[in-house]
């Protein structure tokens, strides 16, 4: 089973994305879409695969911290 956390966009420069997973970031390659800094996101294999409602992300994270992980 794989678990898709969000990350938000900070950086777009040409068809990539810089995208911030709690402290840490990855690059990933906007193939469809629109997507601006600010922006959550789920990446798939290196690849912007959707972007991710801001009442999602918050669920997101209050169940990270019920459960401490």
């Amino acid at each position: 089973m794989c678990l898709a956390i969000p990350g938000k966009i900070i950086n777009i420069i040409g068809g990539k994305a810089t995208v911030e997973y709690s402290g840490e970031s990855r690059t990933a390659k906007i193939v469809t879409g629109h997507y601006k800094i600010g922006d959550y996101v789920i990446v798939q294999a290196g690849l912007v695969i959707e972007k991710v409602p801001q009442k999602q992300v918050r669920l997101w994270k209050n169940f990270l911290k019920s459960t401490a992980l």
